[in-house]
């Protein structure tokens, strides 16, 4: 949704599925990750029929500014997935989503190699060091 083009899920990095009270977790997890990681933040709420939209227009809008104020290259390692049925939380292992979810994984190879659950997940997978 921020660069308008489907965001990986498989490459080696950092995948948060975040609730839109948790938001501010993402910035941890794009602090914490390594150099060349992706970092995704997969956006779920626990009323999509009127939070779901309202977040679109507020990432649609952050997308306008970032384009007229910095070219691509200085765009934050920001990848962000509206997952309104719960798809790519579920692949993650996340049972149910609300407002606070926050649960992150670390990706390499292919290979979940550490996950987290709760308040500071986003920045203990991204700084996890796995197998």
């Amino acid at each position: 949704a921020l660069r308008g083009g489907p965001a990986p899920l498989s490459g080696d990095g950092v995948v948060a599925v975040v609730g839109l009270h948790r938001l501010g977790a993402v910035e941890e997890a794009v602090r914490a990750a390594r150099a060349g990681d992706e970092v995704t933040a997969v956006l779920v709420t626990g009323d999509p029929g009127e939070l779901g939209p309202l977040v679109r227009l507020v990432v649609a809008g952050l997308r306008g500014c970032l384009r007229e104020a910095f070219p691509r290259t200085a765009w934050p390692r920001l990848g962000v997935v509206f997952d309104e049925r719960g798809a790519v939380a579920a692949a993650a292992g996340v049972p149910a989503v609300s407002d606070g979810t926050e649960t992150a994984v670390r990706v390499r190879a292919g290979r979940v190699v550490a996950r987290a659950d709760g308040h500071g997940a986003c920045h203990s997978a991204a700084s996890a060091a796995g197998p």
